[in-house]
């Protein structure tokens, strides 16, 4: 196996470096970009020299891309822009933020048609010639996974930072252009039913909390607190009425225990949950009104 120069290859490199194809080669991973650009964050928008600024919340860590509309504008002179708009191809790496449980580091590919920059936290990678960018997202995704990224981070005032140039100067193992289209060409379509699945479970997850959201309401609600039919007239207590028997069993529902409980309305007598009090001499007649008028969920015996 040989390297991108075909000298021999070294014994300190990388023992994952073994099981890759002979014909692929190993070289260095800056080879596989000929620059790296530091974003800039600029000013506030003033409506004269305002652009897209592409920060990393807007990584799709999912499909390794930059979201579709970032919402995010900033004042950037021309003189500014040099070497740091973005072009269809180039690659994003993140080199401040992160965190324990999702560290710097990552890298997505940039596949938009509009005129954007980078922030300062991030850095515009361009693809060198003979080189896929979308198969080297995917190289880089699998440096992330694998956490080869770990040693180039530094981190002293609690934020991270990447060393790009450590990070970069790791060998890893690539084929030819060719071959380079056809795993980023499968991958890219193999993601895509991956991805089409995810969607389909996501809508299945609503309508399935939809339709539980849907069953607790009726349930606590509509099937098993019955309404009075004499609601429109004065009715002598209304759990007495005994059409709300006859209007529970009549509605159709799946759910069996509503069913037993609204066969055992018309069986049994509904009384009262509390015991009233006797009423003392100093009550007045409006107080034994309004007490005589409470109306408690009733029970059943």
């Amino acid at each position: 196996m040989t390297n991108g120069g075909d000298a021999p290859r070294a014994l300190s490199e990388p023992v994952w470096l073994d099981g890759v194809p002979t014909h692929w080669k190993i070289d260095r991973l800056k080879w596989s970009i000929t620059g790296l650009f530091n974003g800039v964050w600029g000013d506030e928008p003033n409506g004269i020299d305002d652009i897209i600024c592409v920060r990393v919340a807007d990584f799709d860590r999912t499909r390794l891309k930059v979201t579709d509309d970032p919402p995010t504008r900033r004042a950037i002179e021309i003189k500014d822009r040099t070497n740091r708009l973005l072009h269809t191809g180039d690659l994003l790496i993140e080199k401040s933020g992160g965190g324990d449980n999702q560290p710097v580091g990552c890298v997505v590919y940039f596949d938009h048609g509009y005129d954007a920059i980078c922030s300062n936290f991030i850095g515009r990678m361009v693809i060198a010639p003979g080189m896929h960018p979308r198969y080297w997202s995917y190289a880089h995704a699998s440096l992330y996974t694998g956490r080869l990224n770990i040693p180039a981070i530094k981190q002293t005032t609690g934020i991270q930072n990447l060393d790009t140039d450590a990070y970069l100067n790791q060998r890893v193992a690539y084929p030819l252009l060719e071959e380079q289209c056809v795993i980023a060409n499968y991958l890219d379509r193999e993601t895509a039913q991956i991805d089409a699945l995810m969607a389909a479970k996501e809508r299945l997850l609503t309508l399935l909390a939809e339709k539980r959201r849907a069953l607790i309401t009726r349930a606590v609600t509509a099937a098993s607190i019955p309404t009075c039919p004499c609601a429109t007239r004065v009715c002598r207590g209304w759990w007495r009425c005994r059409r709300i028997g006859n209007s529970l069993a009549s509605q159709s529902t799946s759910v069996h225990w509503l069913t037993t409980v609204a066969k055992r309305l018309k069986k049994y007598r509904l009384v009262y949950s509390w015991s009233p009090r006797e009423t003392s001499k100093t009550d007045t007649s409006t107080t034994r009104l309004r007490r005589n008028s409470l109306k408690q969920m009733p029970t059943m015996r």
